[in-house]
């Protein structure tokens, strides 16, 4: 696969900066980056970010790749890090290839200490932020300067006008209140058609690594619990371990937040007013610019503030019923396993409210309707029956949504 690089263009006072990729059957692909035109001294003229971003295309095409454009040699040297666990963990989806420039220079490094963050304001990203810019990290701690929010990942481009917009301002909102800038980014990585749990960590760095011109570093707000690492079920993106293979050594990738259970998180920011107000974490509703509070990720974070005894943020505008939370729909196992999560913390803490049985019950077999349950076996989405054919439409359901 060759990555040629084109030389920025501007329109409607936006930057965009594009690549073509050319996989050996000759097949083209254009990758692109917009940034507001503004922040074009922050922008890179290396290709890191295209490298970056078309990393599991390559791997999946399992096709040597040469840039046409110039990369800095430390990021090639953790990225063939970055392939070779991944060719490990999945070696019947990806493969490590060969990746070549035209010329390997490092890109130099900005004069300031200025990191710079991927935003989207659920809690993770959010509880990062809060931290980050209290100087509450400890050992961890960066001098945040400002934070992206993406067009193109869980926001559609499509939404740009509308739900994207919206939740800017309220994000901004966020952010301006801890005295961090945000910038708006675009990009269309998702149509390269990558599995979104594997590449979705790659897409955010690549992201990052455009304003390696203005900011010395870029950060990745973790998930919880990510220390108990099982190689051989790696199911999603982002880990502390291999983060900071995105990175180089002039724009090294921090990776912050996975030491934190999701309550302490939770604990943390009920701090933060404007975090109350306007912390968006679902992905799922018709409307992208707010939460659902019928999803299990919606449930799950409003139990969780249960759960802490901090009562239901103003983001969450819908109320909770025991019907509600038997109802849940499970759209793979790493649902069902956070909500057992759920379940178990709120036991742990003594909890013994209708609504912690109502969940549990929400994680029973289920069957289609109009038919009768004649089967008294565990949920075991592997197996036969409905339970195996339901694991199915929620896999194409995934895929569909990821792709």
């Amino acid at each position: 696969m060759t990555i040629r690089p084109f030389p920025p263009s501007k329109e409607n006072g936006s930057l965009k900066l594009q690549a073509m990729l050319t996989d050996d059957s000759g097949q083209t692909r254009t990758l692109w980056y917009r940034v507001p035109e503004s922040f074009e001294s922050a922008v890179t003229s290396h290709a890191d970010p295209f490298v970056v971003g078309a990393l599991f295309l390559a791997m999946r095409l399992g096709e040597p790749v040469h840039v046409e454009g110039t990369v800095s040699p430390s990021l090639l040297r953790n990225l063939d890090r970055y392939m070779a666990a991944w060719s490990q963990w999945h070696p019947d989806k990806y493969r490590r290839v060969e990746v070549t420039a035209r010329e390997e220079k490092e890109a130099q490094k900005p004069a300031t200490d200025g990191v710079v963050m991927a935003f989207s304001g659920g809690i993770d990203s959010s509880y990062t932020a809060w931290t980050q810019a209290n100087r509450r990290a400890g050992r961890q701690q960066v001098e945040l300067a400002a934070a992206v929010f993406v067009l193109g990942f869980d926001i559609p481009l499509e939404y740009e006008e509308t739900d994207y917009a919206s939740y800017f301002e309220r994000a901004r909102v966020m952010t301006d209140s801890i005295g961090i800038d945000l910038i708006p980014v675009s990009t269309n990585f998702r149509e390269l058609g990558d599995w979104w749990e594997h590449c979705f960590v790659a897409g955010v760095a690549s992201v990052l690594h455009l304003l390696k011109s203005l900011y010395t570093g870029g950060m990745l707000a973790g998930d919880s619990g990510q220390f108990n690492l099982d190689t051989k079920a790696i199911l999603f993106g982002t880990s502390p371990f291999f983060d900071a293979w995105l990175g180089s050594d002039s724009f090294p990738i921090h990776h912050d937040g996975a030491d934190k259970s999701r309550i302490e998180k939770i604990v943390s920011i009920s701090e933060w007013p404007e975090a109350m107000r306007h912390l968006r974490i679902c992905y799922t509703a018709e409307e992208k610019d707010r939460n659902c509070c019928r999803c299990q990720k919606c449930i799950g974070s409003m139990l969780m503030f249960k759960i802490a005894e901090l009562g239901t943020p103003e983001c969450f505008p819908l109320p909770l019923s025991d019907d509600v939370l038997r109802n849940i729909r499970y759209f793979d196992d790493a649902q069902r396993l956070s909500t057992q999560r759920i379940v178990k913390a709120a036991r742990d803490r003594g909890i013994t409210d209708s609504w912690v049985g109502a969940l549990e019950d929400s994680l029973k077999p289920r069957m289609p309707e109009g038919k009768e349950d004649d089967s008294t076996a565990p949920l075991d989405p592997g197996g036969a029956g409905w339970n195996n054919a339901w694991g199915i439409l929620r896999k194409f359901r995934i895929r569909r949504i990821h792709s």
